[in-house]
């Protein structure tokens, strides 16, 4: 941070902290560069050059130097300001000092975040009274009053949080909802936009924005799906990945609240991200927007078959989907998550997957709760995440329903978070729901190189290769076309196209089925150097699971040949009878590829 060096100074003080400084305006020497705080604690670089006329500023952790006209102040932290505003009498110095503050603050931004405290400010006219409703009292209108600072129009509200918390949060002024005017960061909700509190460690998502310069899924439109169950019509929206291919076959995913996880959470956004990155398969995934939410997805039958009965099997018709549960997940937010663990657990033979985020498991006296605890055990893997700010309740609740799984053996993934019941919360979770259900888990093949067919003497057109699945994988599910030699030579396309029957055999004769390919001669051979070679094998089977296994040659030319005999000659006038024995096998061996090696 840039910072002015000053003669004369009266005193300079470092603590952990805050860093506070007084001295004589008019006594500036020189500029140089200081270090005062880490990057993230500080976002930008304040210039005391660009401050306006008659100001002087500086910065430490909320720590604010400033000359407001005639004025000099020195403010270590907001409750320091606070105090010094209090302990004058003089009203005209008191607005000289709150225009101070406020000027410099708001080059570093409010709320005023100073460790675990944060400060709510505002400044303004308020005829009555203006408090802070939010996440962090479950959005209570009357809870959180604002106290105003002596004889100035400053209202502000300190609270504690701790350091990792984001929170969405808005004022109410005389009655009326406004968002912060003096912050700038807002974030979409339910409701419209609310201004966001970030506190320092918190750290922003980057998996939700969009980057134009990687490869995007395209979402289609449903129109007017009809439900014959619940007798209605709705939009579906389908997510289909980058590079979509009817030949493959792909996971799918369905997403409750489907309209508002495109449009608040930017799930396609993160799908997009993360196939980008390699973490998850490929999957297709089945935004379902609600008609009538509350009586929809109260553990509602008929939604339940509208699913199960109705959609799934006009998606497995008309897209290119994986059957079976194990391939089927569903998901949803607070109602939304009530109703996706119910479909689930009572139709595990068609979701083998479910996640809940903040999810309403008191309904009904605890009916899923109970049903988890004392009902049989299904074949389902679950996921469930809630807010330290969630709605009261939710969070006992929701530990309930983790307690509930773990006890009965469940597969779960359950995380919490110092966040509330708000889209800013569960978008940022999206990539741990996708990477628990969908993660990429690289399966280590055999592989077996052809000796004969990688005789470099040979006239054959291709090298051979064998490759063999452990237990629980079949060859018969790799995608041959997506297998590659030292991540650059494809299979031969002769070989592709073969009819499995006539490329899948016990080749080395150990029971298990090998999958056997054809590279190009010539493309294999550019490839070896004189040395131990590792030829690796990669791929893909048709559900998106990557492969990959090596074998160990080493290729030989006739000038190391004749250079390791020259070391025979000298080596055997000192030979012992024994070392003279194992000399002549290794010349034997030379004569016997001699023939065979290039040059």
């Amino acid at each position: 941070m840039k910072s002015k060096v000053i003669t004369d100074m009266v005193l300079t003080l470092f603590l952990a902290s805050t860093l506070t400084l007084t001295f004589n305006v008019q006594s500036v020497k020189e500029t140089r560069y200081v270090p005062l705080l880490a990057k993230d604690s500080i976002l930008m670089g304040i210039d005391p050059e660009d401050a306006p006329a008659g100001h002087t500023v500086g910065f430490g952790s909320g720590s604010i130097f400033a000359s407001y006209g005639a004025g000099n102040y020195s403010f270590a932290s907001f409750a320091d300001f606070r105090n010094q505003v209090e302990a004058t009498s003089n009203v005209t110095e008191k607005m000289a000092m709150v225009d101070a503050y406020m000027q410099e603050r708001a080059k570093i931004g409010f709320p005023v975040v100073e460790g675990e405290n944060a400060t709510f400010v505002y400044r303004g006219i308020v005829s009555k009274q203006i408090t802070v409703a939010g996440d962090m009292n479950y959005w209570d209108t009357s809870k959180d009053v604002m106290t105003r600072l002596t004889e100035t129009d400053l209202y502000y509200k300190t609270m504690i949080f701790p350091l990792d918390a984001r929170l969405d949060y808005k004022f109410v002024r005389d009655g009326s909802w406004i968002l912060d005017p003096l912050n700038n960061l807002t974030i979409l909700g339910g409701f419209g936009p609310n201004s966001e509190l970030r506190m320092p460690n918190y750290v922003p998502p980057p998996e939700i924005e969009y980057y134009p310069s990687i490869p995007h899924g395209t979402i289609e439109t449903i129109k007017n799906f009809h439900s014959n169950f619940l007798k209605n019509d709705r939009n579906i929206y389908v997510y289909l990945p980058p590079g979509y291919n009817t030949s493959e076959a792909y996971p799918t995913f369905y997403v409750n609240d489907g309209r508002e996880y495109i449009d608040l959470a930017y799930f396609n956004n993160v799908v997009d991200y993360l196939l980008n990155e390699g973490a998850i398969k490929k999957i297709i995934v089945v935004f379902v927007p609600p008609v009538n939410r509350a009586a929809e997805y109260h553990l509602n039958e008929n939604y339940m078959k509208f699913i199960v009965d109705e959609l799934v099997p006009y998606i497995d018709s008309h897209y290119s989907t994986l059957s079976g549960p194990s391939a089927r997940g569903i998901m949803g937010a607070s109602y939304g998550g009530l109703i996706s663990i119910y479909i689930a657990y009572n139709r595990s033979d068609v979701f083998g997957m479910c996640a809940g985020q903040s999810s309403y498991y008191s309904a009904e006296n605890d009916l899923m709760i109970n049903a988890i605890r004392d009902g049989p055990k299904k074949d389902i893997r679950f996921y469930v995440d809630c807010g330290t700010f969630d709605i009261t309740g939710f969070i006992a609740t929701n530990r309930q329903m983790r307690d509930a799984m773990l006890a009965k053996g469940y597969d779960l993934m359950y995380q919490e978070f110092h966040e509330g019941h708000s889209w800013g919360n569960w978008r940022a979770r999206i990539d741990d729901i996708l990477k628990f259900f969908f993660r990429i888990n690289i399966v280590t093949a055999t592989i077996d190189v052809d000796p004969n067919t990688l005789n470099l003497k040979s006239k054959g057109k291709w090298i051979t290769c064998y490759i063999e699945l452990p237990e629980g994988y079949n060859v018969s599910d790799i995608k041959r076309s997506s297998i590659l030699l030292n991540d650059t030579i494809p299979v031969d396309p002769f070989w592709v196209n073969k009819t499995l029957e006539s490329v899948i055999g016990d080749y080395d004769n150990d029971t298990i089925s090998d999958l056997m390919v054809k590279f190009n001669r010539s493309e294999v051979i550019s490839l070896l150097n004189v040395s131990n070679q590792t030829i690796k094998i990669t791929g893909e089977l048709k559900d998106g699971t990557p492969f990959e296994g090596a074998d160990m040659v080493r290729a030989i030319h006739r000038s190391d040949l004749l250079a390791r005999m020259t070391q025979i000659h000298t080596e055997w006038t000192f030979a012992s009878l024994e070392e003279r024995t194992t000399l002549f096998q290794e010349i034997v061996d030379i004569d016997m590829l001699w023939p065979y090696a290039p040059p």
